[in-house]
């Protein structure tokens, strides 16, 4: 296909825009296994792989790795999963159960959030073994959870208590 690139030079050039990209599609990282993957990330297939050899060229994409990045390169519409209508009885029970328990801020910069603006991060990236349950997600904005995507527990979490002691020294 003429929209997938040749080497794993030229996909690495891409990755960053991509990446972000799949996230906003419900995707995710998944890390890579050896050095002939140049990437693994989640496709509506499972794990998409897309893989090199050792004069760095691309010899396959797998599990539909391949589709979503033609999706990106032609503005196509594809999603990993299916899209949660934002507003159901569902969003609203977990946006106030989350509101109620750490407040209805983002985690990350203090951003206001309803229950059409919030999105919840998950502190430990599904992507590395994280539960998909409230005990692991917090509020936060669109902005910050996208800059957070599946940065390690740690790193989110030292995010999160900067901003709690930039906003107490300025109280």
């Amino acid at each position: 296909m003429r929209h997938l690139p040749r080497t794993a030079k030229e996909f690495q050039k891409a990755w960053p825009q991509f990446k972000s990209w799949l996230i906003e599609r419900g995707s995710a990282e998944v890390g890579t296994t050896n050095p002939y993957e140049a990437a693994r990330y989640l496709t509506d297939e499972g794990i998409g792989i897309v893989y090199t050899n050792s004069s760095g060229n691309i010899t396959s994409w797998m599990n539909g790795a391949d589709r979503a990045f033609v999706a990106f390169r032609t503005g196509k519409e594809w999603r990993a999963v299916e899209k949660v209508k934002r507003g159901t009885s569902k969003t609203r029970r977990e946006f106030r159960t989350l509101a109620e328990r750490d407040g209805p801020n983002c985690i990350y910069c203090g951003a206001g959030l309803s229950v059409d603006t919030a999105t919840t991060e998950h502190i430990v990236p599904l992507s590395a073994g994280g539960p998909d349950h409230l005990s692991n997600r917090a509020l936060a904005c669109r902005e910050c959870n996208q800059r957070m995507g599946s940065l390690p527990a740690a790193q989110k979490i030292a995010a999160a208590v900067r901003y709690q002691l930039e906003s107490n020294r300025n109280v």
